[in-house]
This record gives structure tokens, C-alpha cells and sequence, in this order.
């Protein structure tokens, strides 16, 4: 099914405060590019925040990487940084993970941002398992930049999303996820391409395989009719809306509308405080965030 809906008026929350967490890495930098561009586009005020240690240390110990790690994030913030924009650097020694909630709540920020290294899952995410954990217990949507691997490009040369593909499987924490996705995209004049993987039953009857033309088709049907209630519910604000169904896996699935849709990031739902493992569509936002060379939005929802 593939057609275009005009998306809901909605109040709109672009964020006014960014906290970012940068540990000076080439990807937590790219990260950083990514919170100032975007909060240019809404006027947004941004914490820079870097953690230099989480064990007890000499106070001499202490003062001396505090002088180390103000000099490396003044390298980076000098060429980035205007005179006048609202930019402010904290810097604690205390647990990464610890340290960017604790910095998010005392900044009132509306959105995370961060760095992710490597390919094999968020426990080898920014700084280790800290993304993992910021997904997890952060009431606050976390943006989440890959590193690239060797020969991998960044798929956009924008840092200001103009396209969002948005991942749905019709539960609560994925219909969060497209609201705020097209609050979003009514304030950046972004457009949003909502992608749902279903897969076809399969009955087994001895070493047979059975599945019907008619179960076929009452599962696209089905999938059919439940995309077009979710982008019904925004039939009034001037956000185009195109809709992806695919039968196939889902985590590749998402990956390749993406591509097809040439999205800038692409935004996932996550529900309950159990983990990634917990992550909307089962393991499958874990697998998107770890394989997509895009940046990935992820907003929670509590249980």
C-alpha cells in the first residue's frame, strides 16, 4: 500500500533544550554537529556534557583531567560555537550514564543527543553501555548518531532532517512515536514516510506447510486497514504523510524504506523500563539503531 495523507494539527514541541553528551570521539562530535544545526533550526539552547571519569580519584588527579578534557572540548566547540549562541559546557567526574541524566533534568532539555559506536548492539554504544541505559531510563527522546565503519558514508550530508521515516506496528509507544514525529515535521517542513513490516502466518500440518489465498490476503487487509487508521488521525495539517507496508523482516525492512525514502532519520518507539530487549517490534529498534547509518530518534513510552 503506498499513498499519501495529509498528517493532524497538533501543538508543536521542537526542543529549546539540547543536552548532548560528547566524549570528544570523532562520533560523539558528529553528534554535537547534529544538536547545534538543529538547534539553530529551533532556537534551542544547548548543554554540552562530558564525563571525564566515574572512579574516586586524587584531587590532583582530578584537576588535571578536568584541564585536559576543558581543552579538547574547547578545540571543538571553537569552531562551532559563535559569539552569542546559548551553548554551555558542564563537565563531572561521576558514571557517563549517571552524569547525562543528571545534567538533562538540571538542564529542563527536551532532548538527548548521542553518539554510538560500532555495529554489534548498544551495550558497545557511546562510552559503553551508556546509551543503553539512557534509552532506558530516560523519560526524554534520545537521538542516537552511528559511528560510520570503514567504507560506510552518512546516507544525508543534512543535519537537519527534511524526511523522517517513521517505524510502526500500530502499538502505543510506535503511535507516540508519529505524533511527535509529525510535530516535528510541522515545524521543520519535514516529510514523513511511515513504514509497517507484517509477516504471513504459517500453519504447519505434518511436514506441509499450509497457508491459504485467504489467510494471505485477510493479513493484508488487515495491515492495510490499520495503517490507513494511523495516518487518519492526522487529516487536517499540512505534514504529507507517504505509507510503506512490506512483507518482510522488519528491522530490514525499516532499513530499506529508508533508503527508498531517502529519510534523513528515522524514528522509533520504545516502551516499558526493562531494557532494549524491550525496545517496540521486540529486538527490532535495537536492530535498526545498530545497523542504520541514519541517526535514529527514539522516544519512550512509560509503562
Amino acid at each position: 500500500m503506498h499513498g499519501e495523507v495529509i498528517a493532524s494539527d497538533r501543538v508543536m514541541r521542537l526542543p529549546k533544550r539540547i543536552l548532548v553528551g560528547v566524549d570528544c570521539s570523532d562520533t560523539s562530535v558528529r553528534a554535537l554537529d547534529h544538536a547545534l544545526a538543529l538547534a539553530k533550526t529551533s532556537d534551542a539552547a544547548v548543554t554540552v556534557f562530558h564525563a571525564f571519569g566515574d572512579v574516586l580519584a586524587s584531587a590532583v588527579d582530578v584537576e588535571a583531567e578536568e584541564r585536559r578534557a576543558g581543552d579538547a572540548l574547547d578545540a571543538i566547540l571553537k569552531s562551532r560555537v559563535n559569539v552569542g549562541d546559548e551553548v554551555k559546557t558542564v563537565m563531572k567526574w561521576i558514571d557517563p550514564a549517571v552524569g547525562i541524566l543528571q545534567a538533562t533534568a538540571n538542564a529542563w532539555a527536551d532532548l538527548i543527543v548521542l553518539g554510538t559506536h560500532g555495529r554489534r548492539g548498544l551495550s558497545r554504544a557511546f562510552l559503553g553501555s551508556v546509551a543503553e541505559r539512557v534509552v532506558r531510563e530516560s523519560s526524554q527522546p534520545v537521538l542516537l548518531i552511528r559511528a560510520l565503519g570503514e567504507g560506510e558514508k552518512a546516507p544525508s550530508e543534512s543535519v537537519t532532517p527534511r524526511k523522517l521515516l517513521v517505524a510502526t506496528d500500530f502499538a502505543d509507544a510506535s503511535k507516540r512515536a508519529l505524533a511527535e514525529a509529525v510535530e516535528l515535521a510541522q515545524q521543520i517542513d519535514a516529510s514523513i514516510t511511515l513504514v509497517h513490516a507484517y509477516a504471513n502466518p504459517v500453519y504447519a500440518a505434518s511436514d506441509a506447510v499450509l497457508v491459504t489465498a485467504d489467510m494471505l490476503g485477510e493479513v493484508l487487509r488487515s495491515a492495510k486497514y490499520a495503517m490507513q487508521l494511523a495516518v487518519d488521525e492526522y487529516v487536517t495539517a499540512k505534514v504529507p504523510i507517504l505509507t510503506d507496508l512490506r512483507e518482510a523482516p522488519a528491522a530490514p525492512a525499516i532499513l530499506e524504506a529508508a533508503d527508498k525514502a531517502e529519510a534523513d532519520w528515522i524514528v522509533v518507539g520504545t516502551r516499558g523500563r526493562s531494557g532494549v530487549g524491550r525496545l517496540v517490534l521486540g529486538s527490532v529498534a535495537e536492530d535498526v539503531i545498530r545497523r542504520s547509518t541514519r541517526p535514529v530518534l527514539v522516544f519512550h513510552q512509560p509503562k
